[in-house]
């Protein structure tokens, strides 16, 4: 593993051997030894996509870089920058439209304690990126995401059929920060369009502004308890 990915590693606590493991996540070397399949993944920290089948359909990798490159990006002056040259968070084989999938949807994690309980108490939970998945997975939650702050059309009818099945219910947890409020106003939207019963587990102003400008991957367990409480107190007509 090279020094920037195994720093990304570090960073991301929810990224344990344990988790990689059971994920199926890992890093794509630099040095492929003369082997050019995959090339524009190297040294990018990887993550499969599986269908709801539980067959992998593509892999994403996250470039463990990409924070810096942005930073040297943005550093230089406007008027030289070659906008063609914006670095990239996540590369995503041609033709895969992860627009169309969300990450953790595979239907036989219900086989895991408790997850088909908190699925009906709660609701499907959507969240955005690949570790928030993960994270919440190693708090015991499962929980789907759209890979990104704005939901898609397709994703919006995939939600609705799944949620058809726990009673229509689906709870937004998307990062509680500037971009995570809006992208969730705007799912809220399209989910009730979609007759859906839509509720925010956080975002900045909830819970007194406790949460707000958190990553969904700082969450401990005590503070999924306290929202988890918050959410199931409080009047709900999805019940």
């Amino acid at each position: 593993m090279s020094p920037a990915a195994s720093a990304y590693v570090r960073r991301h606590g929810c990224l344990s051997s344990a988790a990689m493991q059971k994920w199926h996540v890992g890093v794509l070397p630099t040095d492929g030894g003369g082997d050019k399949r995959g090339w524009s993944l190297r040294n990018h920290v990887i993550y499969p996509f599986k269908s709801e089948d539980n067959e992998v359909i593509a892999f994403a990798g996250r470039d463990p870089q990409f924070e810096e490159k942005l930073q040297n990006f943005e550093a230089t002056p406007a008027e030289e920058r070659d906008a063609s040259k914006r670095p990239n968070k996540y590369r995503f084989p041609k033709g895969f439209h992860r627009g169309i999938e969300l990450f953790g949807q595979e239907r036989q994690r219900l086989q895991e304690n408790g997850y088909r309980e908190t699925i009906h108490r709660l609701g499907l939970i959507i969240v955005e990126g690949f570790n928030d998945v993960i994270h919440l997975d190693s708090l015991q939650v499962p929980a789907m995401g759209i890979c990104s702050n704005l939901l898609s059309d397709e994703q919006v009818a995939k939600i609705a059929r799944l949620a058809g099945e726990v009673r229509g219910k689906v709870r937004l947890m998307l990062d509680c920060d500037t971009e995570g409020d809006e992208g969730a106003k705007d799912a809220a939207w399209k989910l009730l369009q979609a007759g859906l019963k839509v509720r925010p587990l956080w975002n900045r102003s909830m819970h007194g502004g406790k949460f707000a400008g958190r990553q969904l991957e700082s969450l401990n367990g005590d503070e999924w308890s306290f929202v988890v409480a918050a959410a199931t107190t409080a009047p709900d007509d999805s019940k």
